[in-house]
């Protein structure tokens, strides 16, 4: 399946195609014109994954924004579900596998100290495999970011 030219803003969980998985994608595509906002797990493809397996997605051109504000006092990185989670296939996943995935586009955040910025996900915490997976990547933190990386973020 293709989807072209989507528009999507939300808050958690937000993605062109799915908002959240627990099973199998596979042969996805978005292409054309794609922007999809959101605060916390805002993907291409998937916004959040929880164990399931992504496989053979493409992205050719997507902008993802993450949106909100942390604060973080005494230096200590705390989760809040607030400008976290970022990526051009899926914003954050717990678990599962991704193989044979490709991805273009760009990932900004738009608020204070976000978190997990990255090409193939913002997130991929607990994962089974990552594998065959590229990504031509632009990311854009204008104020303090951490844990970001050009195909994961953390």
């Amino acid at each position: 399946m293709t989807v072209k030219n989507a528009t999507v803003k939300g808050y958690m969980a937000s993605g062109a195609i799915i908002g959240y998985n627990q099973g199998t994608v596979d042969n996805l595509t978005l292409s054309g014109k794609n922007v999809i906002s959101g605060v916390d797990c805002a993907g291409g493809i998937i916004g959040g994954n929880e164990y399931g397996q992504i496989k053979n997605c493409v992205v050719k051109n997507a902008k993802i924004n993450v949106l909100g504000d942390n604060k973080f006092t005494d230096d200590r990185i705390i989760q809040y579900d607030v400008a976290e989670c970022g990526g051009l296939i899926v914003g954050g996943s717990f678990g599962g596998n991704i193989e044979n995935c490709n991805a273009r586009g760009e990932v900004a955040a738009k608020g204070n100290e976000p978190v997990g910025l990255g090409g193939v996900g913002g997130c991929l915490e607990n994962m089974k495999t990552i594998k065959f997976c590229k990504a031509d990547i632009k990311i854009t933190a204008p104020n303090k970011a951490h844990a970001v990386g050009g195909l994961c973020g953390y």
